[in-house]
């Protein structure tokens, strides 16, 4: 009996260990190792006349924010679900394996429609639309999906995934939550993406970052309301790097933390050196930003650091920061409004908030963004959607700044809409703190 029950044991043993050989054990799916195996044996068969596959990969969009806000088992909450929502968009003959960490790919063989990865790309997308309900707190996730096909972009493995790998990266820039399809344009990118990624985690320490500063003007006398804090970066080949291209891939490789205080503290200073009274420097922070529980003490750090009083700093927060994670963005609102700095929420009227997150978070100030603007006001809806804006705003008590006013034709029609204050390249792009200040008067009769 003893040595049955041995030999029961043993061969348990050797089965579980073969099963973590080949499987995830948090969510089950085939691991990189297993996947790896059936994505040969695919594209061998792909081989033949009149067959194909197509290779979905997949990356939650900002899940080392759910990491660093909510934990690492909210994190593999996620995971588990993600894998959950993935099965029940396929089909019994498509592979969904987990490669590592929040990297997902599903294999679809026998494709005999152009593009199939494009519907189950939608159907995706669709199942992650509905909110995840983790550790009691309901947060929105999205995906972003690179597709790649063989034989047509690749014929061996390790070059298919790259492939879809490049393409879910372009999703990721055109917005995420999205899929794209590889094409060969897109391997110039990704090595214009490590190469900017590499030099980006040394470019505060060799002197590369810099702040600009756009000023608001109170838009019926003229004055001069505030300064808005912009991050600017020369590479010493690339030149000049637009903010939409290094800044969502510093928040995607964990940099913004450090880049992000020290933006603060560049701020803070230079509000100090101008010293002019109720003027207030605005900084921006992401929603990864905004939501992480240390954003107080690392604001109250800052703020001691460089004397500034609370009231001369502005923090601006995208709309969607309020409905992401709704209890830590609670937290974050309620360490703000504790410290005594300001609150604006960037680009009103275009995130996921309710009304009643937007009056619950005492914000005081709303901008509404240059997408709305620009088409002003020559657009109807537009025109219809400032003026509801507007209106809610107001209601609140909150003041309304219009960002990116272009022309003289914008500027009076935002006098027309209430507007309390204006921003944008009518009155110059944003400059070094040196040459704003030499320049301030002439931008500000521009009002007149």
């Amino acid at each position: 009996l003893h040595v049955m029950r041995d030999i029961t044991e043993r061969k348990r043993s050797a089965e579980q260990l073969a099963y973590l050989a080949h499987y995830d054990a948090l969510t089950g799916l085939p691991n990189r190792a297993l996947f790896q195996q059936k994505l040969e044996h695919a594209i061998n068969v792909a081989e033949r006349p009149g067959r194909t596959l197509e290779l979905l990969f997949l990356d939650i969009d900002r899940f080392k924010q759910i990491n660093d806000t909510l934990g690492h088992d909210a994190g593999d909450a996620v995971l588990k679900e993600t894998a959950h929502r993935l099965r029940a968009c396929l089909r019994e003959s498509d592979t969904v394996a987990r490669l590592a960490g929040d990297e997902f790919v599903v294999l679809v063989e026998n494709v005999k429609e152009a593009q199939r990865g494009a519907t189950i790309a939608e159907k995706i997308l669709a199942a992650f639309s509905p909110p995840f309900s983790v550790a009691g707190t309901t947060i929105h996730v999205g995906t972003s999906i690179g597709i790649a096909a063989s034989p047509h972009d690749a014929h061996e493995p390790t070059l298919l995934l790259k492939h879809a790998d490049s393409a879910m990266y372009r999703a990721k820039q055109q917005g995420r939550n999205r899929y794209c399809y590889y094409s060969p344009q897109l391997d110039a990118e990704t090595a214009v993406r490590r190469t900017l990624e590499h030099s980006l985690r040394h470019a505060l320490e060799r002197g590369e970052l810099a702040l600009h500063y756009q000023p608001s003007f109170d838009i019926a006398s003229g004055r001069m309301t505030g300064m808005e804090a912009l991050l600017r970066w020369t590479h010493p080949q690339l030149g000049v790097v637009k903010p939409q291209r290094f800044l969502a891939l510093a928040e995607e490789k964990g940099l913004m933390d450090g880049i992000g205080d020290w933006i603060l503290r560049q701020a803070c200073r230079q509000a100090l050196e101008w010293n002019d009274d109720g003027m207030r420097v605005a900084v921006n922070l992401s929603a990864q930003q905004f939501n992480d529980m240390q954003l107080g003490q690392r604001l109250q750090a800052v703020l001691a650091e460089t004397g500034l009083a609370p009231d001369r700093l502005e923090i601006e927060i995208p709309e969607e920061a309020l409905s992401g994670q709704e209890e830590q963005a609670q937290r974050s609102l309620e360490a703000l409004h504790a410290l005594g700095v300001g609150l604006t929420i960037d680009h009103f009227g275009f995130g996921h908030a309710s009304l009643a997150q937007l009056a619950a978070s005492r914000a005081g100030t709303v901008k509404i963004g240059p997408a709305l603007i620009r088409n002003l006001p020559g657009d109807a809806s537009g025109v219809a959607l400032a003026r509801v804006i507007v209106h809610v705003a107001h209601s609140l008590g909150w003041r309304v700044v219009a960002q990116g006013a272009e022309t003289r034709q914008q500027v009076d029609f935002l006098r027309t809409l209430s507007c309390d204050s204006v921003q944008g390249h009518y009155f110059g792009e944003a400059m070094p703190a040196a040459v704003l200040r030499e320049r301030m008067q002439d931008q500000a009769s521009l009002l007149h």
